[in-house]
């Protein structure tokens, strides 16, 4: 009989984390999955002000008699949406950054709490990764929406139909925060890839997996989503319906 056991039944031993592959993990793999998943959540909150935005200034316009002379200018119709899908989207980005800006703050406080290196939680590519989906989030949401807050006849029924789809995206984002989109099964995930919001949740959680391929794979879709949805949004619309919305949309 080991006397040692007899005397101590019970040892405690510190925890030993490791990192997606299996190795010893350092600080930064312990804190990447957890901000990552919180940055997903995030985008539920950046989408807003965005919407808001492009509302005020389409619908706004309108009901404020300042269409009319901002479309009397040398600037064409698409180029002024153009012009206020990118306003919108960098609105959109800045209330991002200040999202990533108060996480950081508090895990940081956490991490000095706990003993840990504050520098340590900050990873600069995680940030600028944020940053680049962020903007083609938002650029995507924005082009959806504007074939339809454009035919609304007030700010009112613009809301609702930026609402609706806000509301989509928030569900995709929550989903993100509690499931690991990239190791769903194929079949389920093929099927979400026809959301756009599945390439944002993928481009960060493949991150932490480091994923090169994924994240640069789900970027450019990203992108090109963007580009062909301003695109379309862009195409479909006329000075008429702009001006007079007199569209079922009320």
């Amino acid at each position: 009989v080991n006397v040692e056991a007899v005397r101590n039944p019970v040892q405690v031993r510190p925890p030993v984390y490791v990192g997606v592959f299996g190795e010893p993990a350092t600080v930064e793999d312990v804190w990447r999955p957890f901000i990552a998943r919180l940055l997903i959540l995030s985008f539920s909150f950046i989408v807003t002000p965005a919407s808001s935005y492009i509302i005020d200034g389409i619908i706004g316009e309108r009901e404020r008699k300042t269409m009319e002379l901002l479309l009397a200018s040398p600037l064409g119709l698409r180029e002024f949406l153009i012009v206020k899908i990118i306003a919108a989207s960098i609105i959109g980005l800045i209330a991002a950054l200040s999202d990533l800006l108060g996480l950081y703050l508090y895990t940081s406080t956490l991490a000095f709490i706990l003993g840990g290196f504050i520098f340590g939680v900050i990873d600069l590519e995680l940030i600028l990764l944020h940053a680049a989906v962020s903007f083609l989030t938002i650029l995507t949401t924005i082009s959806i929406s504007l074939p339809f807050i454009s035919r609304t006849r007030g700010i009112k029924s613009a809301s609702s139909v930026a609402t609706l789809i806000s509301t989509l995206g928030l569900a995709f984002f929550i989903a993100g925060w509690i499931v690991d989109f990239y190791k769903l099964p194929s079949t389920i995930l093929k099927t979400l890839l026809v959301v756009p919001y599945t390439y944002s949740i993928l481009a960060i959680q493949a991150y932490v997996y480091r994923d090169s391929p994924v994240v640069a794979g789900s970027l450019l879709v990203l992108l090109a989503l963007s580009i062909v949805l301003v695109f379309i949004s862009t195409r479909i619309l006329d000075r008429e319906k702009v001006l007079l919305a007199q569209t079922y949309y009320s």
